[in-house]
């Protein structure tokens, strides 16, 4: 029987080893799923990369065969919003909105940005030390921005937090009456923005898409529901563990203290070596295909391991060590190809600011528990941990 898919990881800084054994001997594999079903594993970065941008491997929900990764995804089904769409109706959906998360356009929020941070640094400040860094710093800085991209009220913003990790829940027991509460959230949300539009962006697509008819008020909802929950969560976990990887070895914080040139590299490092989306990208071939020499058939589910794709040794030189210094922009942290996160520009903002911040504030942060004690995050689709305590 095919090896079980995906599993536990229990290392802040790891990923599970099996995965790194199949990239050296069996780098397709057939894993099965929670479900009973199969799919093919893809581990090594090249093949990775040949699939995501491979339109004959296709992110839509929809289709019987597409892979359900755990219990509290529900495939097949409609309701998976943009990144879960066919095409055309994907790329339609995600040009209405791609002009506002351009490097550009996300470079006039850096002013948000930074009063934001400096604003919860304060906040950490005021109430340590110690203080646990995950709830006073790495989850409110990109909660706050997105829900003020979205015009998500400030009062709502612990609601939108709490559901959001239970979403992400791999029992669904937990994970589908959290996705069902969140979405029923938005639905009131953009029916209010769709009565009283404002400024914010939800309000912008109603007037410009909504209203014309180029976009239903369903549609809307699902766009939203991904932007709020992926537009914090994923940014969270990644400043988490890179504040878990650069206070474990102390001489690091001291660097980027130094040395702030070192922060657009140290962004995309801490993608690469901690890429969050855990469980993988699902897909599901629509035409035969071959990939790394192995024949993928027609109707036959994917699962492309980014994880594994980000630690492979023949693109990554030393990929099991965290390097500061590590030219790592072509990690696949992010995604590939035409499904390839939306908001890429704004987290790497959010990353670099949230840490020059911290370095310029509180020079002398450190860990208050050993690294080795941080409690791993292993019961989420999305790798991260749940508090991170720190003293200064």
């Amino acid at each position: 029987m095919s090896p079980r898919y995906p599993p536990l990881r229990t290392s802040p800084f790891d990923p599970p080893p099996m995965l790194a054994e199949f990239r050296r001997h069996s780098p397709i594999v057939r894993v099965t799923l929670w479900d009973g079903r199969t799919a093919w594993l893809v581990t090594r970065f090249a093949d990775a990369r040949a699939v995501l941008r491979d339109r004959r491997f296709s992110a839509d929900a929809s289709d019987p065969n597409f892979p359900s990764l755990n219990p509290s995804q529900v495939v097949p089904n409609d309701r998976g919003g943009p990144a879960r769409m066919a095409e055309p109706r994907h790329a339609e959906i995600r040009a209405m909105v791609a002009d506002r998360f351009t490097t550009r356009a996300v470079e006039t929020w850096r002013p948000l940005v930074n009063q934001i941070a400096e604003d919860q640094v304060s906040q950490l400040l005021a109430g340590g030390p110690p203080a646990d860094l995950m709830t006073a710093y790495a989850v409110p800085v990109p909660l706050r921005m997105i829900c003020w991209i979205l015009g998500v009220p400030a009062a709502d913003m612990p609601f939108v937090q709490r559901q959001s990790l239970l979403a992400i829940s791999r029992a669904a027991e937990s994970g589908r009456p959290a996705l069902g509460a969140i979405r029923e959230y938005v639905h009131r949300l953009v029916r209010d923005k769709e009565h009283r539009p404002g400024d914010d962006l939800i309000s912008q697509l109603v007037r410009q898409q909504v209203r014309p008819g180029r976009l239903s008020h369903d549609e809307l909802v699902d766009l939203a529901l991904v932007l709020l929950v992926a537009g914090h969560a994923t940014t969270a976990s990644t400043i988490g563990l890179g504040a878990l990887s650069l206070l474990e070895e102390p001489e690091r914080f001291r660097q980027v203290r130094d040395d702030p040139t070192l922060l657009g590299a140290m962004a995309d490092e801490f993608l690469r070596f901690h890429t969050v989306t855990a469980d993988g990208a699902p897909r599901v071939a629509t035409a035969d295909v071959v990939v790394g020499g192995t024949l993928i058939r027609a109707g036959d589910a994917v699962v492309v391991s980014l994880a594994s794709a980000n630690r492979d040794e023949s693109t990554f030189e030393c990929p099991d060590t965290f390097d500061l210094r590590r030219d790592a922009r072509q990690h696949l942290g992010f995604g590939y190809g035409g499904h390839r996160c939306l908001g890429q520009h704004l987290a790497r903002l959010e990353i670099r600011v949230a840490f020059a911040t911290l370095a310029c504030r509180v020079p002398t942060l450190r860990l208050a528990t050993p690294a080795a004690a941080v409690w791993v995050r292993h019961e989420t689709f999305q790798h991260g941990i749940h508090e991170l305590p720190v003293s200064w």
